[in-house]
């Protein structure tokens, strides 16, 4: 974000939505792990203009080309092709047997892939513009009761509530947010940060 505004909140219903966001994030991560074992290797979860979601798996000692993963990406992770790739020439007999490991695959994957958690809906449930976060950035989470926002724009209600009045786009506003310095947020940012770190993997 080129510009930073900071903000916190102890809204009980900005709290709620916050804690549930981090509690679906977690979940996913922990599901992540888990995901990754069943093939053998370890998933990394990314983020996207609307979403978190698992986008790929890192597995060691595949040789290239894979029938059924992609080849890596810069940073190691493949993703389970839609489709078995056979090379030519491979006997019949191991043509099926390699299209039914990657039915296994597939059904592997479909069964267990952890459920995406949506970005954008919190921010709308926030009363935040969501296209403002997609344009500018917007990274919130709860820490001891209070909800902390860091955003690319900056937020104020009475200019919030004479937009809206006025039928104008506005950047939204939080219920009960007030902003903070730099060094406050970051502060709570490393604190989370810390919490998160002590909680072991499922």
């Amino acid at each position: 974000m080129s510009d930073s505004y900071y903000f916190k909140s102890k809204s009980p219903a900005v709290v709620g939505i916050v804690t549930d966001y981090d509690r679906r994030l977690t979940e996913m991560r922990s599901q992540a792990v888990r995901f990754g074992l069943r093939f053998g290797g370890s998933a990394v979860t990314m983020v996207d203009l609307s979403r978190h979601f698992v986008g790929g798996i890192k597995i060691s000692g595949l040789s290239d080309p894979s029938p059924h993963w992609t080849r890596p990406c810069d940073h190691g992770y493949r993703k389970l092709r839609s489709k078995a790739v056979i090379p030519k020439g491979t006997p019949k007999e191991q043509s099926a047997a390699i299209r039914a490991e990657h039915q296994r695959l597939i059904e592997l994957w479909r069964d267990h892939y952890p459920p995406r958690v949506d970005r954008l809906d919190v921010w709308d449930q926030l009363g935040v513009n969501n296209g403002s976060v997609m344009m500018c950035g917007g990274v919130m989470f709860e820490l001891n009761g209070t909800a902390y926002f860091h955003l690319g724009f900056p937020m104020n209600q009475t200019e919030d509530e004479r937009k809206r009045a006025a039928k104008q786009p506005s950047y939204g506003w939080i219920e009960g947010a007030e902003e903070l310095t730099a060094t406050e947020y970051l502060a709570a940012r490393e604190a989370k940060n810390q919490s998160m770190s002590e909680v072991p993997n499922e």
